[in-house]
């Protein structure tokens, strides 16, 4: 079982990570005019990205059951939540706001990328990045 993290997925399992990112993409629409003039619009669009940075692992069990995991979410095409704690706890409010009201984020994985064994013969594993995206409020 994942549960060693701080990072949830869809209350299923927990995900212990180095570093992470959250970003926010505004989707503006510019357009250059004649005589050195611009129009620009925003209709709202935003989009939000939360990458999880050097995942460990304890086990290659578990690493093999979050790709699993991952994969089952994602042939669902059912958007999955994710949660980022921010205490130890993980009680009520301690998770973080994605968009200032709300803590937890319903997303698709976007991408896992290299997975790295350490040296030798430990069982312990790091994947560098996994990224979600922001599928629906």
């Amino acid at each position: 079982m994942l549960d060693y993290g701080w990072c949830e997925v869809n209350d299923d399992f927990k995900l212990a990570f180095e570093d992470s990112d959250f970003s926010i993409k505004f989707e503006n629409t510019i357009t250059p005019l004649p005589a050195d003039t611009v129009i620009g619009f925003s209709f709202g669009v935003i989009k939000r990205t939360f990458s999880l940075l050097n995942v460990r692992f304890k086990t290659t069990e578990d690493v093999e059951s979050m790709l699993d995991k991952i994969k089952d979410l994602q042939k669902t095409g059912t958007p999955f939540k994710v949660e980022w704690q921010i205490h130890s706890t993980g009680a009520a409010g301690d998770f973080f706001e994605f968009d200032g009201d709300i803590g937890y984020m319903y997303c698709f994985c976007e991408s896992v990328t290299k997975a790295n064994k350490a040296p030798g013969d430990q069982t312990i594993y790091k994947i560098q990045k996994i990224t979600f995206k922001e599928a629906y409020k």
